[in-house]
């Protein structure tokens, strides 16, 4: 069964990577290189379970999309049984409904809405996770996610941190997850090596499995996914998993061994069944209602972690039992027990243990207040919190100090009912709100009780969506503006009405704006234009012939924005009745979205459009892929009015706005970016029409320092040092730069240096440490002063931070030091690979100067690895040097070292 779901795997993976829009051949010329992904894909690559485009690239930064996923899945997982849908962006003809109706029936891919599916939107990490999540069966787990930097929504933070405690997706360098960020194919292959790993043998029928006699070995997980399964006879080497999809059917295992762990997360009143078999850990957590779970026979369990409602029986047993029950469940879980137990824990706040008659539990510790009811026998109970009842007392009791003695609680005998006064009409009640948590700028969640006929309403207008799911309301609301007080209210037929009115978004950047325009033709001029004093632009067509590139006709208008990972442009747009009587409008906002290297990676466009043929009206957004198409957003408004229109860019994701909705939103290829052009064009059909634009806010976020140089690949960091100036700032943004030698530069009358930092003032910041990488593969061998070093610092006050240096392949000084003032903060040294000694090479100061001065030399937060710090007598007679939070590491030494420092140090 387990070759049966290989085989699943890698037929899905040739028909996921089957439907990208090209044929596939071999690539053969790496676009991947340096990547950092690149081992895995070369593996896959050569392994033929995947191929490159048609053009010799493999793209590994491009999107997977919610088809393609579903695709996936159902032919790994086998899912088969469809479910009615009636999405209207998937149709009937697609490649892709059969599989998302599939994926929709199977519970793991939702909609947006009832009628939104968005199939080919590239899938985000956190819905990835989410699918992960459910898939392999991992419980929730929101504190795993809690080591990444950036917020995670509720409704995914479970799901992110299951998948990261699996080790199934990571963070990036930064410490962030970036939940919302598009999953590459990189990615998507990383992934899927991960979960080839972790692959289980999956038991989705009802029905016996194992052999009668003898037994069978399962190396790996074990997944049963439906009800009235019996397993026997069998060793499971990994983990076994009993699925939620079980419902509150019965699974048996008879002379099971289990060397992982057992979770059951499915089962009902009767349905667990653990016969004459061998577990090690178990662990009971269903979501909705008890689970009972009866061990039997020669049976012997190590641990059982109930974490929800539950009956752990133990019947005519011949092996050991349960050896130790934990008790970790929410306040006012009910636990019963029925049978003999040797130890259990209460570990959960105020639950409600029911030991009953037929019970014997030799000892009993409770660590959290807690009701121990029912008349079985307790041979010791050790009570290490207040609070504690027992309606029966145990034989003997341990209280530890500073404790309030346990109460012993029987049950009051019954009274006679006595005459109630008839109650007057209930009063509505109140509706309870435990909670209003604020997602993002337009997510709201809204914990209480799910209330029939419950209705939200945002600033006075219903609120774009609204689903329940985990206790809580999910609302889809239009566009926060920072700081700004918004108000909901909840009304649900027999409950008062719940108002509140200071709910706040408040987003953590700071944005710079840029407010100065110099508007020049862009395709054509158009009869007029004029901006007002109050930021109003006219823009009206003349009268051209259509169909035509030149048919567009208005101004643009160039951006200095640097380079960030977070930009605004908002603008507004006035339709007018005369406007919308016209027989053919199409007037839009473009922008023209650069990489740090300046290329094209997008435009960003948002129109109005009443067509000349039919008088529809609508908006639209433009589709850059390939050779560009118009997107209809449907269920807008079109009628007579002023419409706020908003782009924003953040982290790789371009997400588009009209009045706040959010109506788009698709990844780029690069997580920064900047505008270099604000357009605003009407497209002509014949006759003129006069429309008005608000002269558009442009905002970022200053991510690096004001004036940096941006780096973004080998070639513009070579530009920069051959023409190097004092007083610069070089952002290295992440990336393997692997140099050759400088020929042309010329220092201590020698040429042929790596890496020669010759300016003064110098600062050099990588976009993450272990992101942006300096080596080179250059060989040479330990000659002359300009073969030693790899990193060479002749200027003064250099400062060099946030980045790693893995140095020439043949090792000698990773950074030689000529100037004085240098600082070297959050800096890793790493070994070259291709160096045949263990050895990441040294830092050392070799001042140039007269008086062989380093002057003020910094080095924080500084790994340095296999190798060492120098600053011998020989070379150094005067200045400081600090060291602060630096690791050294002295085990290899090629050479030897005249001084090797381990903390500060000073020479005069």
């Amino acid at each position: 069964m387990l070759a049966k779901k290989m085989v699943r795997l890698l037929l899905a993976l040739t028909l996921v990577f089957s439907v990208l829009p090209a044929a596939w051949a071999q690539a053969e010329q790496s676009d991947h290189s340096g990547h950092w992904a690149a081992e895995i894909i070369d593996k896959w690559l050569e392994e033929g379970l995947v191929s490159g485009f048609p053009d010799g690239t493999f793209r590994p930064n491009e999107g997977v999309t919610r088809a393609q996923i579903a695709r996936l899945v159902n032919t790994v997982f086998g899912f088969g049984e469809a479910a009615e849908i009636a999405y209207d962006d998937v149709p009937s003809n697609a490649w892709y409904a059969k599989d998302i109706a599939i994926a929709v029936k199977a519970g793991y891919l939702k909609g947006y809405s009832e009628r939104v599916m968005r199939p080919e939107q590239p899938i985000t990490r956190q819905e990835a996770a989410t699918v992960l999540a459910r898939l392999l069966n991992l419980p929730p787990d929101e504190s795993a996610a809690d080591v990444y930097k950036d917020p995670t929504p509720a409704w995914s933070k479970g799901s992110v941190g299951a998948v990261t405690k699996a080790g199934l997706l990571q963070g990036y360098p930064d410490g962030t997850f970036r939940p919302s960020r598009i999953v590459s194919r990189a990615e998507a292959l990383v992934i899927l090596d991960r979960v080839m790993d972790r692959l289980a043998v999956l038991f989705d029928k009802a029905g016996v499995y194992g052999p009668a006699t003898g037994t069978e070995t399962i190396s790996g997980n074990v997944v049963v996914t439906a009800a009235d399964v019996t397993l026997r006879n069998m060793v499971i080497t990994g983990d076994l998993t009993i699925a939620e999809s079980v419902g509150d059917g019965d699974v048996y295992l008879n002379g099971v061994t289990v060397e992982g762990k057992t979770t059951i997360l499915g089962g009902g009143e009767d349905s667990i069944h653990i016969q004459n078999s061998r577990l090690a850990v178990v662990e009971v957590n269903k979501a909705d209602g008890p689970v009972r779970i009866v061990v039997s026979g020669n049976s012997s369990v190590a641990t059982v972690t109930v974490q929800s409602g539950a009956k752990i029986e133990t019947f005519e047993l011949t092996g050991e039992g349960v050896a130790n029950l934990v008790i970790e469940a929410p306040e006012g879980t009910e636990i019963v027990l029925d049978g003999d137990f040797e130890a259990i824990t209460i570990a959960g706040e105020n639950v409600v243990v029911e030991v009953t008659e037929n019970t014997t539990v030799k000892e009993l510790t409770v660590e959290k207040a807690a009701e121990v009811k029912g008349r079985g026998k307790i041979a010791k109970a050790v009570v290490r919190a207040s609070g504690v009842v027992f309606e029966r007392a145990p034989e003997t009791i341990e209280t530890a100090p500073e404790v309030e003695p346990p109460v012993i609680a029987p049950p009051s005998p019954s009274q006679p009912p006595q005459p109630q006064p008839t109650p007057a009409p209930p009063s509505p009640s109140a509706i309870s709100v435990s909670g209003v948590t604020v997602v993002d700028a337009t997510t709201v969640e809204v914990t209480m009780p799910q209330l029939p006929g419950a209705a939200f309403t945002w600033n006075g207008k219903p609120v774009i969506s609204a689903e329940y799911s985990s206790g809580k309301y999910v609302l889809n609301v239009p566009y926060m503006q920072s700081g700004a007080s918004n108000t909901l209210v909840i009304t649900a037929p027999g409950y008062q009405t719940y108002q509140n009115n200071n709910i706040r978004w408040t987003d953590t950047l700071s944005y710079e704006d840029i407010t100065e325009f110099n508007w020049v033709t862009d395709r054509t001029e158009p009869g007029e234009w004029s901006v007002s004093e109050d930021g109003w632009i006219t823009l009206a067509t003349k009268e051209e012939p259509n169909n035509n590139w030149y048919a567009w006709q208005g101004r643009k208008a160039a951006i200095d924005m640097p380079v960030t990972s977070d930009w605004k442009v908002e603008t507004e747009i006035r339709l007018t009745e005369e406007l919308l009587s016209r027989d053919g409008v199409r007037t839009s906002m473009w922008l023209n979205v650069v990489d740090p290297a300046g290329k094209n990676i997008d435009w960003a466009i948002l129109q109005f459009r009443l067509d000349s043929a039919t008088g529809t009206k609508g908006w639209q957004w433009w589709d850059s892929k390939g050779q560009g198409s118009w997107i209809d957003i449907p269920n807008l408004p079109t009628e007579a009015g002023t419409y706020k229109l908003a782009i924003h860019f953040s982290n790789g994701m371009v997400t588009q706005y009209i009045n706040g909705v959010k109506v788009n939103q698709y990844t780029v290829d690069d997580d920064l970016s900047s505008v270099r052009e604000v357009i605003f064009n009407s497209y002509s059909f014949g006759n003129a029409y006069t429309v008005k634009w608000k002269v558009p806010t442009v905002l970022y976020y200053q991510k690096f320092p004001a004036g940096a140089k941006i780096i973004s690949n080998a070639d513009q960091l070579k530009a920069a040092i051959e023409n190097q100036k004092d007083g610069e700032t070089w952002v290295i943004l992440d990336g393997i730069y692997n140099l050759g030698r400088f020929d042309k530069i010329e220092r201590g009358g020698q040429t042929g240096w790596y890496f020669p930092i010759t300016a003064n003032g110098l600062t050099i910041i990588g976009e993450s440490k272990e992101g942006t990488v300096i080596t080179s593969d250059v060989y040479s061998p330990n000659g002359v002063w300009a073969s030693q070093d790899h990193v060479s610092v002749w200027g003064d006050n250099v400062t060099i931070r946030n980045l790693t240096i893995k140095p020439k392949a043949e090792t000698n000084k990773a950074i030689e030091v000529m100037g004085k003032d240098f600082r070297l903060i959050d800096v890793n040294f790493v070994r070259n690979e291709k160096n045949l000694e263990e050895f990441a090479g040294s830092l050392f100061f070799n001042p140039q100067n007269e008086a062989k001065d380093i002057g003020d030399a910094l080095v924080e937060n500084v790994l340095i690895h296999d190798a060492w710090i120098s600053a011998s007598p020989m070379y150094v007679e005067k200045g400081t040097l600090t060291l602060k939070n630096t690791t050294i590491d002295f085990r290899v030494a090629p050479t030897p070292t005249t001084t090797g420092m381990a903390s500060s140090a000073t020479t005069a």
